[in-house]
C-alpha cells in the first residue's frame, strides 16, 4: 500500500487507495500515485534500455532539487525565501536554462506541426541544434515554421533548414537539417 496522506482524503474514501487503483479506477486519481506510476514506467524505461547510471544521475538531481526546495521553504519570512530562491537560482548553470529554452522551442515547432495533423519522428532530437543561438531562438523557430508550411502548402518532399548560430556561447557553429515529409502516412523525418 501507498500512503498518500492529503486535506480530505477521508471524505473521498473510507480506505487509501491502492495503488493499482491509479490504473483501474477512473475516479480522481490522487497525484502522488500520477507520479509514482511515472516514475515506475521511467525507471522501467530506463533499465530496459541499459540506462541504470542516468536514472541514478536523474534521482541526484530529484534529490538535490528536493533538499533545495526544502532550504528555501523552511526560511521564516517571505523575503527571505526570495534570497534563498535568488541565491539558488544563481548557482545554476546558465546552460541548463538554455536547454529548457531549446526544447520550449522544439515543443512549439512540434505543436504546429500537430495542428497540421503531422507527426514529427527525430529519435535524438537534431531539430534541437537549431536553437542554439540564444538571441534569436525566436526568429529561427519562426523561419523553421514558415519552411515547413511553405513545404506542406506545396507538397514538396522535404524541406532544407540551415541556421548559422550568432551567439557568443556557440560561436562559429551551424546547422543544417534535412527534414523529409511523407503526406500519405503524416511524418516529418
Amino acid at each position: 500500500m501507498f500512503d498518500y496522506i492529503y486535506h480530505g482524503y477521508q471524505d473521498e474514501a473510507k480506505h487509501m487507495k491502492r495503488v493499482q487503483a491509479a490504473l483501474k479506477d477512473d475516479k480522481r486519481i490522487p497525484d502522488a500515485l500520477k507520479v509514482y506510476w511515472v516514475r515506475k514506467v521511467t525507471d522501467r524505461w530506463y533499465a530496459n534500455v541499459g540506462k541504470y547510471d542516468v536514472r541514478l544521475a536523474l534521482r541526484r538531481i530529484e534529490q538535490n532539487c528536493d533538499e533545495i526546495r526544502k532550504q528555501i521553504l523552511s526560511q521564516s519570512s517571505l523575503e527571505e525565501m526570495i534570497a534563498a530562491h535568488d541565491f539558488y537560482m544563481g548557482q545554476v548553470d546558465s546552460s541548463f536554462l538554455e536547454v529548457k529554452n531549446q526544447i520550449q522551442a522544439v515543443i512549439r515547432m512540434v505543436k504546429f506541426l500537430q495542428r497540421m495533423r503531422f507527426k514529427y519522428v527525430d529519435h535524438r532530437c537534431k531539430i534541437r541544434y537549431a536553437f542554439l543561438d540564444s538571441e534569436d531562438r525566436d526568429g529561427i523557430c519562426d523561419t523553421i515554421l514558415t519552411n515547413i508550411h511553405s513545404t506542406i502548402q506545396d507538397r514538396a518532399p522535404s524541406c532544407q533548414i540551415t541556421c548559422e548560430a550568432k551567439g557568443a556561447a556557440v560561436e562559429d557553429a551551424g546547422f543544417f537539417l534535412e527534414l523529409a515529409f511523407d503526406y500519405w502516412e503524416k511524418y516529418v523525418c
